[in-house]
């Protein structure tokens, strides 16, 4: 029996009504369908069929190296912590029998509970949570910017708002007026925002990365809709509760006395606080935005150790079973089968070279042993426990992806089945264990025998360092087994061609059906493809943390340039005093200019001091560049100053070209 995805329902059966009942072959055996999961389920992702687990021999003798889940669901009442306490003597009881039964079986077996939650989103939490902040400091400058529009706009209604309370309207009115006006203002934001989160949605989920958690689920929806329209009147509320406040507390009859000029002298140091709070925020998110683009553009430029260019990949998964060792014959059959595909994929036009391997490179895959024997190493690393990966690959791999042979040879045709068996070790591994690069002729166990003796494998060759793991993780200890003196129960080939590596990806999928058909052909990708999908949560951060600070930073400049300009209207006789005194145009410029500048110095150096603490919790996620990075911040600095020049420079302008006999008689 199986149950299908409703995705492969939709695709590979074209949404067949009839399929109850129809058959898969899955590893060579037949299965019936009994039904297809509902459309959002997927649960592991991407799974796309659901099997029986059967408790055979098979499966309980192989506990010691394959972990099983578990769903279930608590008692009424009952906490995970007292789930966790309960599992803890089973553990043990587990861990005593398996080390009975294998004692070279490393201590530590444990069984651990979680929500379902946690197991699906708690390495990307740190991630979301970090974007959440940016987002946030966003909305507080854009309510930072509401504040100061309407603070600018009642000082701009002082006479209005006078003349009303003469008139006979209560404080408790005018307070009322201008919290609607900021609501309303609050609201139409957030149903335009609501009107661009559909596309933003769908943006989203272009960038994100493929096993990002939940990404299907990702769409707006009623709960959106009313977080939107509800936190953009809580903001309309609390940020315009300021002006509100000031509009009650005028006095109608000073206010009706006096001109413009003295209006407005705390509104401007207020208004002047919340640019400076909109600077330091933006800065902060220039600042994170501008590590996340350094990570993103040091993984990209990092050197794996090999060529990446015109190299096609691709997956030939084959059956296997629970504990299953190979037997002689059927590893005979798979290495002649796998030898037969490398040539006829071989002889393809356009394939200048196949090889295969055991696994991807760039995969985030890494098989170890745990039960290594090293002979004439260093006295503490005879015995290796732990840390050192194994790779299983066909003669000329190391040649076809450029890859230094600094000691020794490479694997050939020789070695097969029936010769002594050898083994290539990295540099890493051979620096690490032995302290030096000759170390051909000395062993590595790697296996026993059926009477449980150590089998050796001669050092023949050593190789330079590779990133075979991930793009920003640093080379580890690892070895190179012969693909031919082994075999494998799984298949990578990796395909180097003459020109468009993605023209042959279909050609070399027939070419291996012809003569395998039930031979499944999956992932098929160029290298340089995985590697920019290696790094696909470093640019989707990246993408969305410029964004948010690119907004944030606009906002924040354009709170400069309302700030600015407000304050040249307000002093327009003044600057018409100082000017028929003898003031020259240059000299107001500067005032305007060291006006507008100061306010977002200010805000820098405050962001400053918040940068260093926020960019902490993203230094997990930096590559190539420190969290205090003192030329990230010098730059990022320099640049607001720039930027916050070019926004006070229009204003600036303005006030050059006042005329003093027109400033004289304003108002």
């Amino acid at each position: 029996m199986a149950v299908i995805s409703n995705t492969l329902w939709r695709t590979r059966f074209v949404k067949d009504p009839a399929v109850i009942g129809r058959q898969l072959i899955l590893d060579q055996k037949i299965y019936t369908v009994v039904g297809v999961a509902a459309k959002r389920l997927a649960f592991p992702e991407t799974t796309e069929v659901w099997l029986p687990l059967s408790l055979t021999p098979e499966v309980e003798q192989n506990q010691a190296f394959f972990a099983l889940g578990v769903l279930g669901k608590l008692r009424k009442g009952a906490r995970l912590e007292t789930l966790q306490s309960e599992l803890g003597p089973i553990s043990q009881r587990l861990e005593q029998q398996l080390v009975k039964e294998k004692p070279d079986l490393r201590a530590g077996y444990k069984i651990s509970a979680e929500t379902l939650l946690d197991s699906r989103v708690q390495d990307a939490r740190e991630s979301y949570l970090v974007l959440l902040a940016a987002a946030t400091l966003v909305l507080l400058i854009a309510c930072a910017n509401l504040t100061s529009l309407l603070l600018a706009r009642g000082f701009g209604r002082h006479r209005e708002l006078a003349m009303r309370a003469a008139l006979g309207a209560s404080p408790g009115r005018l307070q009322r007026q201008v919290l609607v006006e900021s609501c309303l203002l609050a609201l139409l934001g957030g149903i335009a925002g609501i009107a661009l989160a559909a596309g933003g949605v769908q943006a989203f989920r272009a960038i994100a990365p493929a096993e990002t958690p939940r990404l299907a689920e990702v769409s707006p929806d009623w709960t959106l809709l009313w977080f939107a329209l509800g936190s953009s009147l809580v903001a309309g509320a609390v940020f315009g509760l300021a002006p509100a406040r000031r509009a009650a507390r005028m006095d109608p009859n000073n206010t009706l006395k006096e001109g413009m000029g003295g209006s407005a002298a705390g509104s401007s140091r207020f208004g002047s606080a919340l640019v400076v709070a909109e600077v330091a925020l933006a800065f902060i998110l220039l600042i994170g935005s501008t590590l996340m683009m350094q990570t993103l553009a040091h993984l990209l430029h990092q050197n794996p150790g090999f060529r990446t260019d015109h190299l096609l990949t691709l997956d030939l998964p084959q059956p296997s079973k629970w504990n299953e060792k190979l037997s002689e014959e059927r590893t005979t059959a798979q290495i002649a089968s796998l030898k037969e595909i490398l040539a006829d994929v071989r002889g393809l036009p356009g394939v200048n070279e196949v090889m295969a391997s055991d696994h991807g490179v760039l995969s985030g895959v890494t098989f170890s042993n745990a039960g290594l024997k090293l002979e004439g190493a260093l006295p503490e690393h005879s015995a290796v426990g732990e840390g050192v990966a194994a790779r299983y690959i066909s003669p000329g791999y190391f040649r076809m992806l450029g890859i230094a042979l600094l000691r020794g040879r490479e694997f050939d045709e020789h070695d097969t089945l029936t010769v002594h068996k050898v083994i290539l070790v990295n540099e890493a591994m051979a620096r690490k264990f032995w302290d030096t690069l000759d170390v051909l002729g000395k062993r590595i166990s790697v296996s026993k025998d059926a009477k449980g003796n150590p089998e050796w494998n001669e050092i023949v060759g050593v190789v330079a360092n590779t990133r075979e793991v991930s793009i920003d993780t640093e080379a580890n200890p690892e070895y190179f087994l012969a693909l031919f003196q082994w075999g494998t129960s799984s298949h990578h080939l990796i395909v180097r061609t003459g020109a468009n590596p993605d023209a042959l990806a279909d050609t070399i999928s027939r070419q291996i059906w012809a003569s395998y058909p039930d031979q499944p052909v999956t992932h098929v990708t160029t290298l340089t493809r995985t590697i920019a999908e290696s790094v696909g949560d470093q640019r989707m951060h990246t993408v969305l943390l410029g964004t948010f600070s690119g907004i944030g930073l606009l906002l924040a400049l354009l709170g400069v340039y309302g700030v600015v300009s407000y304050s040249v209207a307000r002093r327009t006789q003044e600057i018409g005093v100082r000017m028929a005194l003898g003031a020259g145009r240059s000299d107001v410029l500067r005032m305007v200019l060291r006006q507008g500048l100061t306010l977002v110095a200010v805000g820098a150096a405050i962001g400053t001091a918040g940068a260093l603490g926020a960019t902490r919790v993203i230094a997990s996620e930096l590559y190539g560049v420190k969290s205090s990075d003192p030329w990230t911040f010098s730059g990022a600095f320099l640049l607001i100053l720039v930027v916050g020049c070019l926004a006070c420079w229009v204003p600036a302008r303005r006030a050059m070209r006042v005329d003093p006999m027109v400033a004289l008689r304003y108002e």
